[in-house]
């Protein structure tokens, strides 16, 4: 089951009770906590102006268990203008480091080993590939 959720008027984000709704990174087992966020040029406090934002999270959480017990891998990419005019799941793009050029922007990513304890590893993106039902961080 995929649950969309309204933020704002130009931001949704994308939820599914399946641990196979984001995979790739953790087992797809367990309770499934996994989401998918896009925004389409949002304003927030401390831009330059309006952003777009992509963020996926894949989360391990045993079964029955604590989400604050859980893992998370997650990819996040804040940039100016790279998504189309929307803010549908079925965003398609493609972006590098290289296109994080001006101030505010990021291409980044992070493990969190557990959400109750402060063990987590930032790292930034060279590049970032998103299909449609695929993404993809070299």
């Amino acid at each position: 089951m995929l649950a969309g959720g309204e933020i704002g008027p130009n931001e949704a984000t994308y939820r599914s009770g399946s641990p196979a709704f984001v995979s790739g990174f953790f087992p797809s087992v367990g309770d499934g906590f996994d989401r998918v966020f896009i925004g389409n040029e949002v304003v927030r406090e401390g831009f330059t102006r309006p952003m777009d934002l992509f963020g996926v999270e894949d989360w391990l959480v045993v079964e029955g268990a604590s989400q604050d017990s859980g893992r998370q891998f997650s990819l996040s990419a804040t940039l100016h203008g790279f998504l189309r005019s929307n803010k549908l799941l079925e965003q398609n793009f493609e972006i590098t480091s290289a296109d994080v050029d001006e101030p505010d922007e990021s291409l980044l990513g992070g493990i969190n080993f557990r959400l109750d304890m402060p063990s987590f590893v930032h790292f930034a993106i060279d590049r970032l590939s998103v299909k449609p039902g695929r993404c993809f961080a070299p």
